[in-house]
């Protein structure tokens, strides 16, 4: 059986690279889908594991919500168990002279621990409930205190993100913990208690009418989860009743599965990306195709190759070998064949493990894969070679019809891996050049990270720098939340979403105003809503209420909103996309406020393009001078809207790469068949040439064969197409027109491939001497 694939060594070189590819490829695949699929279901009973979500009126949920929650369900007979905390970012810590800053934290409670299953190391799960304790992982241990027993440490803790804080005060490490896998929908590297420096802030949180806290319930066995959402929003009245805000009854909670977390898009503040479920099933669907493809290739050319053998075969059956030695023979072969590219796709993982982390992630690890290799060995290899003996063994006539049928399903295959590929990136290019009403190129945006408000003096310092156009501050920026509001006169009711910021924000972002109502020049003032809004408005309303903000209707309130805002218009702005393009653009409005006695969050910097080092220097030469030590967030805008279509980029690439396998996958198979046919009509190509028949005839009848091959393919592979697309489109409310010719392209391509791949093998036989041709076949 060696020395068989030895002397063949080009056909088993070309048989196991497009093997190990294929295989190697699935493996990814399935091992991105079983991570993908496997998120926080190692959480115990995750079964019946919910997060409390919460929404004003009809807005976007929350992933935070009441911290009140803990204390107002504790008692309830539907709850087995809950737990809070405060997920913190980039916290800065001290430990002598040296500072670090830690991207994940939490702030958690004592029932933290068990509720996720944490492994302890060192310490006890009940000193996180001991006033200013800290855990960490065994990682920042090594990393704080190398070559030291951390247990009883302190490490000062100065500030994390989204605090207005300095100086939080000392913490003493009480355990090393287990961090969480990495794929759970949120992780730490430190958990510090809630009581101590914190216990202020959460009393504080659960007091307010504020998501301000992370909470978690298990409920009973046998408990649906409607059993408890009906009483969450009358739990938290005897708490919250009365406080500053909405009322309690604008708001309504939910319960949400731990194991739908990763899959929902449009939560506010979620903690890690997501990923919606027809994107993980389309890279599956990808997966098969490619096994597919693989499979009914390796069928095709351990066929080809055995009828090439089959001299040597009757050689030694005259010799007497019996039909169940070949039948072992080949066998045998074909076991070596597929052994040999599992270990190869094994070889293949390993080396492009570094490509493969930066696609899917930090936590990609080859050592991981075990599992999956074994699980995909078994489950592709013991089918294959039992499918290849039996190909192997067919009688021609049958076996060349089969052999027709399955280069129609690879090439299919092609054409939808090829069809999809290119749909997709036209999709990703039309998000990427779609006109989002404001400008996001040439854009900081940069945290506050000030207790006080001093977004004017920011702003005057920043507008003052070479390379500075526009500079204005926000409560959010584009791409981040927007909060939710409703405007009601009577039985009227005008849900929308909004934005705190400065009057100068329009300008810096460049979005249109239409309309002024107010004072014709100076600051704006009021609420800017946008077209969507006015014309919703109008249906109601005449133009002069509007613009006066005469909503008048007995027995109503026309002033004030849900949150008790006055509803004073200021102004009509242009419709841009205030959330990513999955969603339409609805009502939205922006509610102008003064930098100089409102808490703004963000500062926005629009700058002449090709200034950005400059600028950059000037914002962090800035930010040291009036925030000396603080840590604060600095991006560009358009690089950080981008980040919204994380998960389709990752679809595009993986399908894009794996088009560009299935394709040379397809060539090697049609180079086998062109070769198999060829030597099947040696004799008819020399009669032909005999009676005249030129070469270039001689060509055309063989590719007329493949191309109707193609042709069928094409038929078959359009309808699969259009429905992969549509579900992958589905999570778009702005999508690409796909002309007619973008359907017909993959056809033509693939036609195009078939022909030069036939042409190359073809040709030497179209131009052979017709006599050798006639004696080597008679």
């Amino acid at each position: 059986a060696a020395r068989s694939l030895w002397k063949h060594k080009s056909f088993s070189m070309i048989s196991l690279a497009g093997l190990a590819t294929s295989l190697a490829a699935f493996v990814i695949i399935l091992t991105y889908y079983l991570n993908e699929l496997g998120f926080d279901k190692h959480i115990p009973d995750s079964e019946r594991t919910y997060r409390i979500i919460t929404r004003l009126e009809e807005g976007n949920y929350w992933c935070r919500t009441f911290a009140c929650y803990t204390d107002a369900l504790l008692d309830l007979p539907e709850v087995a168990y809950l737990t809070s905390f405060i997920y913190a970012a980039n916290a800065v810590v001290n430990i002598d002279q040296n500072e670090f800053t830690i991207s994940e934290s939490v702030i958690a409670d004592t029932a933290f621990v068990d509720f996720f299953g944490l492994e302890l190391i060192a310490g006890r799960k009940e000193d996180i409930g001991r006033p200013n304790t800290l855990f960490i992982t065994q990682e920042l241990a090594e990393i704080f205190f190398p070559g030291e027993d951390p247990m009883g440490k302190e490490v000062f803790v100065r500030q994390y993100e989204g605090t207005r804080e300095d100086s939080i005060g000392h913490f003493t490490v009480a355990g090393i913990v287990e961090p969480l896998p990495e794929n759970t929908h949120f992780g730490f590297q430190m958990i510090f208690s809630q009581k101590g420096h914190f216990t202020g802030r959460m009393n504080r949180l659960k007091t307010a009418i504020l998501h301000g806290a992370n909470v978690y319930v298990r409920l009973h066995q046998g408990v649906p989860a409607g059993d408890l959402e009906p009483f969450l929003t009358d739990a938290l009245l005897p708490f919250l009743k009365g406080k500053p805000g909405p009322p309690i009854e604008a708001f309504n909670s939910r319960l949400q599965a731990v194991r739908e977390i990763h899959f929902t898009r449009d939560i506010n503040r979620e903690i890690r990306p997501v990923t919606p479920k027809s994107t993980i099933y389309l890279l599956l669907s990808v997966g098969h195709l490619i096994l597919m493809l693989m499979t009914l290739n390796f069928i095709s050319a351990v066929f080809v190759q055995s009828h090439q053998q089959k001299e040597s075969t009757g050689i030694m059956r005259m010799l007497g070998a019996s039909k169940h030695a070949l039948f072992r023979l080949s066998l045998l072969k074909i076991v070596m064949l597929v052994g040999l590219g599992l270990l190869i796709s094994w070889g293949i993982i390993a080396l492009i493990e570094p490509f493969l982390q930066s696609v899917f992630g930090a936590g990609w690890s080859f050592q991981s894969l075990y599992p999956h290799m074994l699980l995909v060995g078994l489950g592709t290899g013991i089918p294959l070679i039992i499918l290849a003996a039996l190909g192997m063994h067919l009688p021609v006539k049958k076996s060349f019809s089969v052999f027709g049928l399955l280069t129609i399903i690879q090439f299919a295959i092609v054409v939808v891996l090829l069809g999809f590929s290119m749909m997709i990136e036209r999709q990703l290019s039309y998000l990427d050049q779609k006109d989002l009403g404001y400008t996001e190129e040439n854009i900081f945006v940069v945290r506050i990270p000030g207790v006080n408000p001093r977004g004017s003096l920011l702003v005057e310092e920043m507008e003052q720098q070479a390379g500075v156009i526009s500079a204005s501050t926000m409560h959010y920026h584009p791409g981040d939340i927007y909060q939710s509001m409703e405007f009601s006169v009577g039985e009227k009711r005008f849900p929308f979403g909004f934005r705190m910021l400065d009057s100068e924000s329009l300008e810096t972002l460049q979005i249109g105003l239409i309309e002024r109502f107010r004072k014709p020049t100076g600051p704006l003032e009021g609420w800017i809503i946008n077209e969507t809004f006015y014309k919703h408005l109008l249906q109601d309303f005449s133009a002069e209420d509007v613009a006066t903000s005469n909503f008048t209707e007995e027995d109503s309130d026309p002033d004030s909103t849900n949150s008790g805002i006055p509803f004073v218009i200021g102004g009509v702005m242009e419709d841009f996309h205030y959330s990513s393009l999955h969603n339409s653009i609805g009502n939205f409005a922006f509610a102008m406020r003064d930098p100089e006695t409102s808490y703004m969050r963000w500062l926005t910097v629009r700058f002449v393009e090709g200034q950005s080092e400059s600028v950059q220097k000037a914002v962090e030469q800035m930010m040291d001078t009036h925030f000396h030590g603080r840590a604060y967030d600095f991006f560009l805008l358009e690089e950080n809207l981008s980040e919204q279509y994380i998960a389709s980029g990752i679809l595009s690439q993986v399908i894009r790469r794996f088009t560009v396998l299935a394709i040379l996958i397809a060539i090697s198979g049609l180079y086998g068949l062109a070769l198999f046919i060829t030597r099947r009509r040696t004799k008819e190509i020399g009669i032909r040439k005999v009676y005249g028949a030129g070469s270039r005839q001689i060509l055309v009848m063989l590719n007329l064969g493949f191309l109707k091959w193609v042709g069928i393919a094409f038929i078959l592979a359009c309808p699969l197409t259009i429905w992969a697309l549509q579900k992958w489109l589905i999570n778009f409310a702005y999508r690409a027109p796909q002309p007619w010719w973008i359907f017909v392209l993959p056809g033509i391509i693939v036609a195009c491939i078939a022909l030069i791949a036939v042409t190359w093998q073809t040709s030497a036989a179209a131009r052979s001497n017709p006599v050798d041709s006639i004696r080597m076949n008679s």
